[in-house]
């Protein structure tokens, strides 16, 4: 973005801090200045397109190698899936349909694909036109962001925490959906494995099987006192999947990744230290707080030391999974639809909840 649209879309974008301040509207929107600080990453892959922020990576060959599409919205709230757009009248001149510097398709290309993707993964979106910044553009924008603020998702995605609930939504499933889900969430455990920026875990709920799995993906884990943790596949009936037993075995070794799985069972407070599942204990009012102070501590360390570092650490269990996941996933997945693993996981469901 040149700076002649940077002084055009700042406007937008004080007006969007201006009523979102005077609404109390939940909004937290960034401006993109050139520096990447609105890229999302949309992966395209078999279930469907999802979209990451911030980007594994800036590297727009890498991307394009492993199918990613990178779009710099001019203005976003990613948490709330808000973006907006401003758009020139005329692109003449601007059809060659390569991928820019900065990742935004030539025009001609770029916005149909673009908007695609918005509408595939379900962001709310607006465009501001040129010839609107002479008009009632911010009564447009307004009634936008209000639609977007009474037709809001109150889910609060941050603390999301997989229980044993989602067994029963899991047993509803037809084959094809239970396929996509299982697909979708080993995609979601070796993208947060492999996620370039630290990660802390702050367990505040119950994280049974594959919450268990997703905080073990992060560099270290925080638990909050009298709450569960474990990995009761076995006594479900159903084997993990590779991702999750290399994730284990990243972080517990080979013994304790055996002695916790063959266990089947929750761990709480101390057990759960012991057990290597969690890295410290916190009293439920203390876990935001501490789990802060690990953020912070660890992005202190030099950002391209810490990258390079945490992608040595996890190469071997990449490698692994790239022979393994072919191998023992197919066998997985047709575990998990047997008729009788609904069976039990019904019994588990009727016993333990």
């Amino acid at each position: 973005m040149g700076e002649v649209d940077i002084a055009r879309l700042h406007p937008i974008y004080r007006e969007c801090i201006r009523l979102t301040k005077e609404n109390n509207w939940p909004f937290v929107f960034k401006e993109d200045s050139g520096d990447y600080e609105t890229m999302i990453e949309f992966v395209i892959n078999p279930v469907g397109v999802r979209p990451i922020h911030p980007p594994m990576s800036t590297d727009w060959d890498a991307m394009k190698r492993i199918e990613s599409i990178p779009i710099c919205p001019d203005i976003m709230d990613y948490r709330k899936k808000i973006v907006l757009e401003f758009e020139e009248e005329s692109t003449a001149g601007k059809s060659s349909g390569k991928l820019g510097k900065k990742g935004h398709w030539a025009e001609s290309k770029r916005d149909s694909r673009r908007d695609n993707l918005y509408k595939q993964t379900k962001f709310r979106f607006c465009k501001i036109w040129e010839s609107e910044l002479k008009g009632p553009w911010k009564l447009k924008l307004f009634h936008f962001l209000a639609d977007c603020y009474c037709n809001r998702d109150t889910t609060d995605y941050t603390d999301i925490y997989l229980t044993e609930n989602d067994l029963k939504k899991l047993l509803k499933l037809k084959d094809q959906q239970r396929d996509e889900f299982l697909r979708a969430l080993i995609e979601c455990f070796e993208t947060v494995f492999r996620f370039p920026k630290p990660m802390v875990a702050a367990v505040n709920g119950a994280a049974i099987a594959g919450g268990c799995a997703l905080a073990l993906a992060c560099d270290l884990r925080l638990l909050a006192r009298g709450v569960k943790i474990g990995m009761p596949e076995q006594r479900l009936g159903v084997p993990l999947p590779t991702v999750a037993v290399e994730i284990m075995r990243f972080s517990l070794g080979n013994r304790g990744t055996q002695d916790v799985v063959f266990a089947g069972k929750t761990f709480v407070n101390e057990d759960a230290i012991s057990a290597g599942l969690v890295d410290r204990l916190c009293t439920p009012a203390q876990l935001s707080e501490e789990s802060m102070k690990a953020v912070r501590s660890l992005a202190g360390l030099p950002e391209s030391v810490f990258r390079i570092t945490k992608r040595q650490l996890r190469a071997p269990v990449m490698d692994r999974l790239a022979v393994q996941s072919p191998q023992f996933d197919p066998e997985v997945m047709k575990v998990w639809s047997h008729p009788e693993t609904d069976a039990m996981i019904q019994q588990y469901i009727e016993g333990r909840l």
